[in-house]
């Protein structure tokens, strides 16, 4: 199922899935971008984005090229140990600051917004 945010589309890549489908107008723009919580919003415009696959993480971590990403909504639980899908919020580019904050993250700048809402 597609989820509209800022006039694009994203659909999760698969059930137990980290990355999301970019698209617009039905045409994919990116097949696989991350998605982060947005809990993981830092000061200063920092944003910190999982990875499940460690050799995909630092690849994006060495490469300096800037990379988009989606943020998501957690829904409530009452197991905190699942974390369930609510909403997608927003989609930014980023790029990778160089540092490491877990064996499966890393800290990102935010760039940009993504956005082609029609106002």
């Amino acid at each position: 199922m597609a989820h509209e945010v800022d006039g694009y589309e994203l659909k999760y890549n698969g059930r137990r899935s980290w990355m999301a489908q970019l698209s617009q107008g039905g045409i994919v723009i990116e097949p696989r971008i991350p998605v982060t919580w947005a809990t993981d919003w830092q000061k200063g415009g920092l944003l910190r984005v999982w990875f499940r696959d460690r050799a995909e993480m630092l690849k994006h971590n060495d490469s300096k090229t800037p990379f988009i990403v989606a943020v998501a909504t957690r829904a409530r639980s009452d197991n905190p140990n699942i974390e369930r899908f609510e909403k997608f919020n927003a989609i930014f580019r980023v790029t990778p600051t160089g540092e490491l904050l877990s064996e499966n993250s890393i800290q990102t700048r935010i760039l940009d917004r993504l956005s082609d809402r029609k106002t």
